[in-house]
């Protein structure tokens, strides 16, 4: 019984979560993390696929440049956000025009990049690594 009760409030605690609203979760990673978003239509789509794929060939390098990826499916058959805040967050990134999106937010919360076909982990990473903070990271863990 007690871990019926436990399982019950997991659950209730993942659903509440997945219903509050992304544009605090992504708050809450400014200074924090970089954050691509890869909005499309569904986990099906085959760019989508390639993408995911390419992006998690190496987790350590995500990790290292503290990157945290979300998905925003227009279309699930399971889906993990109700459907206005999947359209508040596609007006918001003004994505609900294209199949696919992948959009790069630096740590001081601003869009970097905008891509609407396969972004390659290498200019995903060259270009962080070009940013100013990321510079300064670099530096300070060659220090430490």
């Amino acid at each position: 019984m007690l871990f019926s009760l436990r399982r019950i409030s997991l659950f209730s605690f993942l659903a509440i979560f997945s219903i509050q609203s992304m544009h605090a979760q992504l708050d809450n990673h400014r200074w924090k993390n970089r954050i691509i978003l890869i909005f499309t239509q569904s986990e099906s789509l085959a760019l989508y696929q390639q993408q995911v794929k390419d992006l998690y060939q190496d987790d350590s390098e995500l990790e290292e440049r503290d990157l945290v990826i979300y998905s925003i499916f227009a279309q699930s058959s399971k889906p993990e956000l109700p459907l206005r805040k999947i359209q508040s967050l596609q007006q918001s990134y003004n994505a609900s025009k294209e199949p696919f999106l992948c959009v790069l937010i630096g740590k001081d919360g601003y869009v970097k990049r905008r891509m609407t076909k396969l972004y390659p982990r290498k200019q995903i990473f060259d270009l962080i690594d070009s940013m100013p903070m990321r510079q300064s990271e670099m530096r300070r863990k060659k220090k430490g």
